[in-house]
């Protein structure tokens, strides 16, 4: 005989469900970690975005994720997570499993239990590598721009200089 649900069952088994979906078909990488930083959870989009299937990442420490040079920012993150503390975006670099460094924006935010204990973080992580590749691109044109701006600057003080040397006088 099938085990009849409550309507709050049914509810929370929809919502559970839909919440399921909801992080499985993000664009976003979406990663749960412990407060050792130790990845509980891995969405297709961190399968896609870092290189790690889901049974190799889970189990393993985030700082297989994080660039040497960086692998401080996880105390600060873990720091904070303890204290409850949301941590608003910010952008920062990680590493795929092949090695290659790109621009991600993190969002990271407690994770608690069903007692209120905060047990873990999840992690949002957008690439963002196209944006700061076109941003480097803008600031070298900006500087060009401004390089030839003040060569043309240049150029007509100089004219100016010359025509005043060759006069004799100031209205001339």
């Amino acid at each position: 005989m099938a085990k009849l649900l409550k309507p709050q069952q049914r509810a929370e088994l929809t919502a559970e469900a839909r919440l399921g979906a909801i992080v499985d078909s993000s664009f976003d990488a979406i990663v749960g970690k412990d407060l050792n930083s130790i990845i509980t959870d891995w969405n297709p989009a961190a399968e896609r975005m870092f290189g790690y299937t889901a049974e190799e990442a889970i189990g393993q420490s985030v700082l297989i994720l994080i660039p040497e040079s960086l692998q401080g920012e996880e105390v600060g993150i873990i720091d904070k997570i303890r204290r409850g503390e949301r941590i608003g975006s910010f952008d920062t670099v990680r590493r795929r499993k092949d090695g290659s460094l790109f621009h991600v924006s993190l969002t990271i935010s407690p994770i608690r239990d069903s007692a209120g204990r905060i047990i873990g973080a999840s992690k949002i992580a957008r690439d963002i590598t196209a944006t700061k590749e076109s941003e480097r691109r803008i600031r070298m044109l900006l500087r060009e721009v401004n390089h030839r701006v003040k060569n043309q600057f240049a150029v007509i003080l100089s004219i100016i200089r010359e025509t005043a040397n060759r006069s004799d006088d100031k209205e001339e």
